[in-house]
């Protein structure tokens, strides 16, 4: 995304959650291989969740990873970490690994992808009241010439492309920070953006968890069909050890672990 795009005075407000990690922000950087890796998380649900009552990291994301690492002979340490934070972590090597991302030219040059470990579908939501404006694909949205909402630092399949060239989508475009748990939704439901796109696994969970967000509708307008996302690790981490990764993941994919777990939780395509 250009960082150049428009932006809009808003309020923001900050979990008190995210700030009992702060800490978490400033990990050492890693003196040798270790049996434990540190990975990224977020209140993500379904993908990743904490459990309160079991006191421990949950959800189909934290089961694919767990997986493959203790295939690999290695534990998982999940942290949380500001999204953006952790980019800037995963690169100078503080940080082991980041989930869910989208595998790009650009980010293949930083970090070396393994998966894919599910598979993501970007679909619109709306407020109710918005639901019947007709959307079917990107040139009539930019169209209507209403703000969208985007997370920086996310991938948005054919949004991301054409905001580098499309004026008119750039002037749309409110960049909205994803630290902040459900601050995207809060600026949609006050009418400060028309749209916004989001994993449509984790849109259904957020409207049917959360009584704050039963106005919000899923559009029919997705930007792709489900794309593959996946586990990204540190170039930092010994090149070995990266292999046990890779080794582990197609292991437990040709076995049929990691396509069982995908289907159990209603995400295979």
């Amino acid at each position: 995304m250009n960082p150049g795009v428009n932006t809009r005075p808003f309020m923001l407000l900050i979990p008190v959650t995210l700030i009992l990690f702060m800490t978490l922000l400033c990990l050492p950087a890693r003196a040798e291989p270790s049996d434990v890796l540190r990975v990224r998380v977020s209140f993500f649900a379904p993908y990743y969740f904490y459990h309160e009552s079991e006191k421990e990291w949950q959800g189909m994301s934290i089961e694919i990873t767990r997986s493959v690492l203790e295939k690999a002979g290695f534990q998982a340490e999940f942290a949380v970490i500001p999204r953006n934070r952790a980019f800037e972590l995963l690169k100078n090597g503080r940080l082991d690994m980041m989930l869910n991302l989208t595998r790009t030219e650009e980010r293949e040059a930083l970090f070396d992808f393994i998966g894919p470990s599910s598979f993501e579908k970007m679909v619109m939501v709306t407020r109710r009241q918005d639901a019947s404006i007709r959307v079917s694909n990107l040139d009539e949205l930019i169209r209507l010439g209403k703000p969208i909402g985007f997370r920086p630092n996310y991938y948005y399949p054919r949004l991301s492309e054409r905001a580098e060239t499309d004026a008119d989508l750039k002037k749309l475009l409110i960049p909205i920070d994803a630290s902040y748990s459900g601050s995207i939704e809060k600026m949609l439901l006050r009418g400060y953006i028309f749209t916004f796109f989001e994993d449509e696994m984790v849109l259904r969970d957020r409207i049917r968890n959360n009584p704050d967000f039963s106005n919000l509708v899923i559009h029919d307008f997705a930007l792709s069909d489900p794309q593959p996302v996946h586990m990204a690790a540190s170039r930092s981490l010994p090149q070995a050890t990266r292999t046990r990764l890779h080794e582990a993941y197609r292991a437990l994919w040709d076995q049929g672990t990691i396509p069982d777990i995908l289907k159990r939780w209603g995400n295979m395509p």
